[in-house]
């Protein structure tokens, strides 16, 4: 895949109750920005439109090289704040990473050469602030919650909880908050929208 090697699948599947998971370093295309409404922010949207449009850019290149078919994978946000104070309670001053994983055999130089064909393509795209990133998480916690976007701070209070309860915890900057959205919410109703939510702790 383009994204996800099948040895990682597993940490792609996850139950309502929260579980440990040991997550492998893995390395996505990536861009970073703080603050605003995910659903409104033109910010956030232009980026989530241009990680797509380069994935799918090195799904075809490829395939054209490679002679494999390699499907897109999961979006997937980091999530994190410099200061005390929850998501909920200030958007603004958290800050996100949009990311989509990348195979093993995915070179840096075809990532770079997608990247120019979006440039060219697209002048407007936010490709310019796009990188790549080498994510090494560790031990984690994660679990899965079906709903919508808006409604899952009882899911991640859940977690937190378990987290507590097992004797773990986790910095808000230097662990951060990971969201993995298996659903496209152009195709499927708020509430049957399915969410990985991992927290790696210490």
């Amino acid at each position: 895949m383009c994204g996800v090697e099948k040895g990682f699948a597993a940490l792609y599947i996850a139950a309502e109750e929260p579980q440990f998971v040991d997550v492998p370093c893995m390395r996505y295309i990536a861009i970073d920005g703080k603050g605003g409404e995910p659903s409104t922010s033109s910010e956030f949207q232009g980026a989530v439109v241009t990680l797509y449009t380069t994935a799918y850019a090195i799904s075809a290149m490829a395939k054209a090289e490679c002679g494999k078919e390699l499907p897109v994978a999961a979006l997937e946000t980091l999530w994190w704040s410099e200061g005390s104070k929850s998501y909920e309670e200030d958007r603004d001053a958290w800050y996100w990473k949009l990311m989509l994983p990348l195979a093993d055999h995915i070179t840096d130089d075809l990532v770079q050469r997608a990247r120019d064909m979006v440039a060219a393509q697209d002048e407007a795209s936010a490709v310019d602030k796009l990188s790549i990133v080498t994510l090494d998480e560790g031990r984690a916690v994660q679990l899965l919650y079906t709903g919508s976007y808006d409604n899952g701070a009882a899911a991640v209070k859940k977690l937190h909880q378990f987290i507590r309860d097992a004797g773990c915890s986790f910095d808000r900057c230097k662990q951060k908050h990971h969201d993995i959205y298996l659903d496209d919410p152009n195709r499927v109703a708020p509430e049957k929208l399915r969410t990985i939510i991992r927290q790696p702790v210490v």
